[in-house]
Parts: C-alpha cells; structure tokens; sequence
C-alpha cells in the first residue's frame, strides 16, 4: 500500500501543477470561475459514482481486484489528457529547470498574500487529510463495515462537494481568497461530524 501512495503521489505532483494550466489555456479569464465550477462538478459527480463502485467492487471482489480496475481508468484517462497536448504547446524559456525553479520560487515568496494563504490551506489540508483519509477508515474498520460503509462516506462528501461546485458556479466573490477562508472556518464541524 505504501508503494502504491508513492506512485500515486508522483503522479498527482505531476498532474496537478499542469491540470490547471490547461484550464485558462482552453477558456480564458472570463469564464475561468465558471469552467472550474463545471469542472469541479463533473468529477465530483466522477466521485459520487466511483465511490459506490469502489466500495461494491472491494465487497464483492477484494482491494486487489479494485485497484487494478482503477488503474485501467487511469490509463485511459492519461489517454484522453495526452491528446490535450497541441492546445498548450511547451514554450521553453531557454533556462535550465533549475533555473525556471529558482525563478518561480522567487516570483511565488516575493506575493506575501500567496504564500500566506498557500501555507495556511497546507495547515488546513493535513487536517483534513490526516482526520478523513487516515482516521476515517480505521474508525469503518474498527467501528463499522470496512470499505463498504467508507464508500457510503465517501459519497456523502461527493454529494456535498458536487453541491458546493454548483454554488461555485453561479456565485462571484469580490476578494475569492477570503471567501475560501471563510468558508474554511466549517471544516472543524466537520471532522467533528466523522469523529462522533
């Protein structure tokens, strides 16, 4: 299990600082917000569906069985994104990557409020993480039905992620970062929630 969170997490590192790039690339500023409601929307309604399959293949074929089937969809899901690769072609800066590294360093720290607010949602995500991703299933283990009754877990949270991507999508906060703070302030209640 160990060895396939590290893959995964190689992936996610590659995929993640390149996914939204391609967004504005495809829609511009303007309909920015919206296009990452409507994205935010179709792969929480991805996790609402996935969630109720991964939990009725682990009851009916085990975890081995289940990953292997989630890896095909990786598969083809790294497919259908490498025919993206004409709509944002690569613009070498002519920099070694250590230098584009450096540079990007030095132009995220010299953004107080960027930094301010990346550190303060790292703080935020390794409580969500560790209460949900890590006590989450042990409390189903011990407490519940195993991988079944997460699943039924996992699905509520998608509902609810599903929900709040389509509040995203017709709402426009003035200053979005302080919204997000805002709103941040409910998670507690939420990890209450899991713990009772």
């Amino acid at each position: 299990t160990a060895a396939i969170n590290v893959v995964a997490g190689i992936l996610a590192a590659l995929w993640w600082p390149a996914f939204p790039g391609i967004v504005p690339a495809v829609l511009g500023d303007r309909d920015l917000q919206q296009g990452n409601a409507l994205i935010a929307i179709a792969a929480n309604a991805g996790i609402i569906s996935g969630a109720g399959v991964a939990g009725a293949l682990i009851a009916a074929f085990g975890a081995g069985t289940a990953i292997v089937i989630d890896g095909i969809t990786f598969a083809v899901a790294a497919l259908l994104v490498f025919s993206f690769r004409h709509i944002t072609p690569a613009k070498p800066s002519g920099d070694s990557m250590f230098e584009d590294l450096r540079h990007g360093w030095h132009t995220f720290t010299s953004f107080r409020w960027l930094w301010v607010i990346v550190g303060a949602f790292g703080v935020i995500l390794a409580g969500i993480r560790a209460g949900f991703d890590v006590g989450g299933p042990v409390l189903m283990k011990a407490e519940f039905n195993g991988a079944a009754s997460w699943a039924i877990v996992q699905t509520g949270q998608a509902f609810g992620f599903l929900t709040g991507a389509i509040v995203a999508s017709r709402i426009r906060p003035s200053r979005p970062l302080v919204y997000c703070l805002l709103v941040s302030l409910v998670i507690p209640v939420y990890l209450v929630a899991l713990a009772v």
